[in-house]
């Protein structure tokens, strides 16, 4: 997509010009740090996730990324939007285990509707979203790119992407499967999905989880000339033929897999390897901090 208009994605930077910030048009009680945005001309937005918790999708977290769609989707000034991340190394760390730990039925059905709020909200929007993996992005971190319209990734080897759920003894619901075929195919969403497959961004372009590559450098003024590219159709059109493709899973979504996720949850070897995870990262911390 990229290569398909002349010039370079850099050509875009001169166009930009910061406006303001969203911390300013939101109610006080909302201006918090973890969700970072700045309007650019060219009617885009750029949201920065920046949850200093690896950008984990915990249950403010979630709130406070559907309340800043909330506010883009309803700004007639904004039809495009880059999602990126304000942290170092990481894009999202996915869900919470914490949240799913020992969970009880009740919050945790909160919880991971909240989450599908949120993808049905990306996967759904009127705006053109296109998603800036400048890091690691395992799990609920690939879903969020995988929601969006165009995925960039950064050219490091070091970083990672994949649906990993079956991992930590998670099934994926049934929307997430059907997103995962539509976009890497039957045959690769089957066998990703069973083993967990994590990829690097070269392996994960190759195999169709990711539109382009680019360096790290050039990954936001990349990201912001694609969207200027693509809200050259008119939205009328553009937002319509999205639609159309997309209805029939954003059916799938509304009718949710909360009961199904809940009853993956609640069996022992899923908390067990969620608890075995949870202690593995807390012992990697002092040797991360080295």
């Amino acid at each position: 997509y990229l290569e398909s208009y002349p010039g370079s994605p850099k050509d875009c930077q001169s166009d930009m010009q910061v406006q303001s910030a969203l911390g300013a048009k939101m109610p006080a009680a909302f201006a918090v740090a973890r969700v970072g945005v700045e309007y650019l001309e060219k009617k885009i937005a750029v949201v920065r996730m920046n949850n200093p918790r690896a950008n984990q999708l915990d249950s403010d977290f979630l709130q406070e990324m559907n309340h800043t769609l909330d506010v883009l989707e309803k700004d007639e000034e904004v039809d495009g939007i880059v999602l990126t991340s304000a942290l170092p190394k990481v894009f999202s760390a996915g869900l919470d285990l914490n949240e799913i730990l020992d969970a009880e039925e009740a919050p945790l059905k909160k919880y991971f509707g909240s989450f599908q709020d949120l993808a049905r909200r990306l996967y759904t929007t009127r705006l053109l979203t296109i998603a800036s993996v400048n890091g690691t992005a395992p799990a609920g971190g690939t879903v969020l790119a995988l929601a969006c319209d165009y995925r960039i990734g950064a050219d490091n080897p070091k970083f990672t992407l994949g649906l990993r759920e079956a991992a930590i003894g998670l099934v994926p619901p049934l929307w997430l499967r059907q997103l995962t075929i539509d976009t890497v195919g039957r045959r690769n969403a089957e066998w990703d999905l069973q083993l967990g497959m994590m990829y690097t961004p070269q392996e994960a372009r190759t195999r169709g989880y990711l539109d382009a590559i680019m360096p790290e450098a050039n990954m936001l003024d990349s990201a912001v000339y694609a969207a200027m590219q693509g809200l050259r159709t008119p939205n009328e059109s553009r937002v319509a033929i999205k639609m159309h493709h997309r209805h029939a899973l954003a059916a799938l979504i509304n009718a949710g897999s909360i009961d199904d996720f809940w009853e993956t949850v609640r069996q022992p070897y899923t908390q067990n390897a969620v608890r075995q995870l949870l202690s593995g990262l807390r012992k990697s911390k002092p040797e991360e901090k080295k």
